[in-house]
């Protein structure tokens, strides 16, 4: 999970606090044990004893207090780790979202970062006829599946998400023919195997790619338009 840099610092300062404390509670114990003098001044002196009860109250109260702090600093993580899911993630089926792929695509703000990029978009082709014949969760279901499969063959060959409905996106630097090429085999050898297993209700997809250093585009929405275009003439 990926702290920001205020909680990091902040669990860091309490970390320091809480070293401290312990140490100061330490060193007052082993004074009062080490000096005999002291202890009897402080059986004896009753003003002596009230002050050193209370200061030792105090420490420890500090120390309580800072334990506390820390799972607040976990609780506080863990909601900001949910809200950034809630925020560039999609929520069906856990692919980057439609706003992470904005912030990926103003990245490319420069005829040079464009220059060897790639773009791919894929649609299952069938999914409206999932809906109709096995219900809108079968489909939903039909989605997932898809998306697990797309992240677990192609994010290693670029940036993969969900562009909003029945639509996904791949975004690849440095990217060939070759290189799509090989995405696209461990793609349809998933997609092989799960339509072998899922008879009635397979996946089919549509797709469609563009190598900028072809098209020379000099930005990423008329890379994507390109891209879109093809796309709609399958």
């Amino acid at each position: 999970m990926e702290e920001s840099k205020f909680i990091k610092k902040y669990r860091k300062d309490k970390t320091i606090q809480l070293i401290i404390f312990s140490i100061l509670e330490i060193v007052a114990l082993a004074v009062l044990l080490a000096n005999e003098n002291l202890r009897t001044r402080v059986y004896t002196d009753s003003s002596l004893r009230l002050l050193c009860i209370i200061t030792y109250i105090t420490l420890m109260v500090s120390f309580v207090f800072i334990l506390m702090d820390f799972f607040t600093l976990r609780k506080v993580a863990v909601d900001q780790h949910d809200l950034h899911k809630l925020t560039y993630l999609d929520n069906l089926t856990g692919l980057p979202n439609r706003h992470s792929l904005d912030i990926v695509f103003r990245s490319y703000n420069t005829v040079d970062s464009l220059e060897n990029v790639g773009c791919c978009l894929l649609t299952i082709s069938n999914l409206s006829e999932i809906n109709n014949l096995l219900g809108r969760d079968a489909g939903d279901r039909t989605l997932q599946f898809f998306c697990s499969m797309l992240e677990n063959t192609c994010d290693k060959y670029g940036f993969v998400g969900r562009n909003g409905g029945n639509e996904f996106i791949i975004v690849i630097n440095n990217c060939s023919l070759e290189l799509i090429e090989k995405c696209y085999v461990a793609l349809d050898e998933k997609l092989e195997e799960y339509n072998n297993q899922h008879s009635e209700a397979p996946i089919f997809i549509k797709r469609a790619h563009t190598l900028n250093k072809q098209e020379q585009h000099s930005s990423f929405s008329s890379l994507l338009t390109t891209t879109y275009d093809k796309l709609l003439e399958k």
